[in-house]
């Protein structure tokens, strides 16, 4: 899977998002990489347990990245 994000809102523990924004990067919601180099959704989703917010799952709204142009582009594959 490929999300251009590179951040998540972080949720608190009844899944409810906090207002907060958190980096995806180093963290299991980190799906930029694109082709050979993409991740699988479950191959990580055990290291989700261990961060803030998380919830252990994938339910999470991910803030999109724009270029500087504007022009949102492709948003996830």
């Amino acid at each position: 899977m490929h999300i251009n994000a590179e951040r998540y809102t972080p949720t608190d523990e009844t899944s409810i998002p906090t207002g907060e924004l958190a980096p995806v990067e180093g963290t299991a919601f980190d799906f930029r990489a694109a082709g050979a180099d993409a991740h699988t959704i479950g191959e990580r989703i055990g290291d989700l347990k261990t961060l803030p917010g998380a919830g252990g799952g994938y339910d999470h709204n991910y803030v999109l990245s724009a270029p500087a142009n504007g022009n949102l582009g492709l948003a996830a594959r």
